[in-house]
């Protein structure tokens, strides 16, 4: 098999990830898959507290992603913080925060998945998800729709401007206040996250007029991670979301996005 480099990723979302570890069948397949292509697992700062709810799969995800190639991501602020230092630039962050052998290895990441610690973080994580849907109710009435009561795809990059200067404001202030007298050289597109959060919002919520709950908004807990991949696999509602800005725009331009049916041909 080839050397991974580990500096090309592939991003399960956390039922996909579940799925592999309940069938053993595909942990060849997928060691061979990542072989293949030099990938390797990116499991995200939002992922591992979810994984804290499968008790029942802590062993075989212990073993799995210590078997399989696999990075532990960054923290977001860590991603951002060398995005903001390198504007007005578009560039490729570093988000390996550690490999799963050297972090955890098999026991150790197991403990981990079981932890009290963790199952608080999971805690946090539904409380945050709750918030995100009042902040998205708010938001809504600050960008009214067309004349006509509708919203359309030429809103998308005004609406993207504008939520990602807001982020951006509240985690960054003393770098956003060099726009307070000249907006127009602010731009969001070396904010791959900030960006990507902003059009999944957008399209979801406001194109597509879908009912926000908060469940739907662990959704936004993976959006950290895959710009910065090169392969993504996701459910069928956040594939067709994310194809779907795609098309439309640059910010995925470099990233293959599969649902489930991925694991009928194992190909890309």
């Amino acid at each position: 098999m080839a050397n991974i480099t580990f500096s090309r990723f592939i991003y399960p979302d956390t039922n996909i990830l579940i799925m592999i570890a309940e069938d053993l069948s595909k942990w060849r397949p997928l060691q061979d898959f990542l072989h293949e292509h030099d990938l390797c697992i990116a499991l995200s700062e939002g992922q591992i507290p979810e994984l804290n709810d499968f008790k029942h799969l802590h062993e075989n995800l212990g073993v799995l992603l210590s078997a399989v190639p696999t990075i532990i991501t960054k923290t977001h602020d860590d991603i951002l913080n060398q995005e903001v230092q390198n504007f007005p630039a578009v560039i490729t962050p570093n988000i390996v925060g550690g490999y799963a052998n050297d972090k955890f290895g098999t026991d150790n990441l197991q403990r981990n998945l079981s932890s009290e610690t963790l199952a608080s973080a999971r805690k946090d994580q539904r409380r945050s998800a709750t918030l995100m849907r009042t902040n998205l109710e708010e938001l809504k009435s600050n960008f009214p729709p067309k004349p006509d009561g509708k919203y359309n795809e030429d809103q998308a990059d005004d609406f993207v401007w504008i939520y990602v200067l807001q982020l951006l404001a509240q985690t960054h202030p003393h770098f956003v206040i060099q726009f307070r007298d000249n907006a127009s050289t602010f731009a969001y597109e070396p904010f791959r996250y900030l960006t990507l959060r902003s059009y999944v919002l957008f399209y979801k919520y406001y194109l597509h007029q879908k009912k926000a709950l908060p469940s739907d908004f662990g959704d936004l807990f993976h959006l950290n991670t895959i710009p910065y991949c090169e392969v993504v696999l996701v459910e069928r509602d956040l594939c067709n979301v994310l194809n779907h800005i795609k098309k439309n725009h640059q910010i995925l331009r470099n990233t293959i996005i599969k649902n489930v049916d991925f694991f009928d041909t194992w190909s890309i």
